[in-house]
């Protein structure tokens, strides 16, 4: 058997980022980065850096025998990483997040480009930071939230209105969006819950 394919091609070390957040780069083996880029991988809702299933330790040791360096980390109270201090929203401290992190790398590394890597809400988080840094030359996204529009609903409307089971979700939106009305109007949020829905007017004219 050749030795050479026992030999990992990747190198994976734990850093520590700004605010006691906690990553894993993983290089590949004799530098060759790819163009000054990274992959930076972002949290998707709760789950940690390793992903769904290590999904993310997987892709990222793929990435990285392809010659990419690759940042998995965990946003500020996620997983290992510290919380924030101070008074920033969750959606703020997460693109702050992302930006210390970005800037880590720039600082760190010959790193100078960087594509996100996201699912769900890191998907939206992706969207949210990616226009803001000239530094992110891509994404890579997964399952976000597409914000609807007047024509959405009155399509589901035509589809689905005749149908009993249609009115009882109709019912639990118009619960759930009443209580997330009332939760902000009293400032009842977990610091660890990233909202990063996309439906917000003013993120509406963003994207």
């Amino acid at each position: 058997m050749d030795e050479r394919a026992l030999k990992p091609r990747y190198r994976e070390q734990p850093v520590l980022l700004p605010y006691g957040k906690v990553g894993i780069v993983t290089r590949p083996v004799g530098g060759g980065e790819h163009d000054g880029t990274a992959v930076l991988i972002l949290n998707t809702g709760i789950i940690h850096r390793v992903g769904h299933h290590r999904m993310y330790v997987t892709f990222a040791r793929q990435l990285a025998e392809s010659g990419f360096t690759v940042l998995r980390f965990d946003l500020a109270g996620i997983g290992d990483s510290d919380r924030r201090p101070g008074e920033l929203s969750p959606v703020d401290a997460a693109l702050a997040d992302v930006r210390e992190t970005v800037d880590w790398l720039e600082k760190n590394s010959r790193i100078r480009k960087v594509v996100l890597v996201g699912i769900c809400s890191g998907a939206n988080l992706a969207l949210l930071y990616g226009g803001r840094d000239e530094r992110v030359v891509g994404v890579s996204i997964i399952d976000p939230t597409m914000p609807p529009t007047i024509k959405y609903y009155f399509r589901e409307l035509l589809r689905y209105s005749h149908r009993r089971t249609y009115w009882r979700v109709v019912r639990r939106r118009c619960a759930l969006a009443a209580a997330a009305w009332f939760a902000r109007g009293n400032a009842v949020r977990s610091a660890e819950i990233v909202d990063t829905r996309l439906g917000d007017k003013a993120i509406r004219r963003f994207l």
